[in-house]
């Protein structure tokens, strides 16, 4: 039996108010994605990223020479006129020399990324000597370039590959220092 205009013209009113009120729950929808998508990846104060010193400071990683015996250790300090320590074996002593990095020279930060730091080093006697240091850490391996440079070429290249270590630094046995 055919619809009259009556009929079909609330049939065609109620598929709009259906069409509408489901445009409306999918916009909804979407908004609540959105909005939740936003608060789930964005990022407050507190969860920056943080630099190389930041996430490692206060680590100590240690290094052994296996030719020689020597051992070599580095503290990585958030620090950036000290951002890191070494300690380095006198085997004949049976003891340890403790330097800061600022004790030979001038230094100067020149990346402090996520996973690299890169120091420069100037010899406050010869500003024309200075040294390029690079950290990168991959788990519980560190990894240091030292470039030294004279009059602006790259003189002497060394590799280090440390091994995170819990070692207390604070037992070794320190080398009296001559007077």
């Amino acid at each position: 039996m055919p619809l009259d205009s009556f009929e079909t013209g609330i049939i065609l009113t109620k598929i709009n108010t259906m069409k509408t009120l489901f445009f409306k729950h999918r916009i909804l929808s979407v908004l609540i994605l959105l909005v939740l998508s936003i608060s789930i990846t964005g990022c407050s104060d507190d969860e920056t990223i943080k630099s190389f010193l930041e996430k490692q400071a206060d680590t100590d990683w240690k290094f052994n020479e296996p030719l020689t015996g020597a051992i070599l250790y580095v503290t990585i300090n958030n620090n950036q006129v000290n951002p890191f320590e070494i300690w380095f074996s006198i085997i004949e002593e049976a003891c340890f020399i403790h330097e800061s990095i600022g004790d030979d020279g001038t230094v100067e930060i020149l990346e402090n990324s996520a996973n690299e730091l890169k120091i420069k080093v100037v010899d406050d006697g010869n500003p024309a000597e200075y040294s390029i240091i690079t950290f990168t850490v991959n788990g519980d391996i560190l990894t240091v370039v030292n470039e030294d440079y004279e009059d602006g070429v790259l003189d002497e290249e060394d590799l280090f590959i440390f091994q995170k270590t819990s070692d207390n630094l604070d037992d070794l046995n320190i080398c009296p220092i001559p007077v």
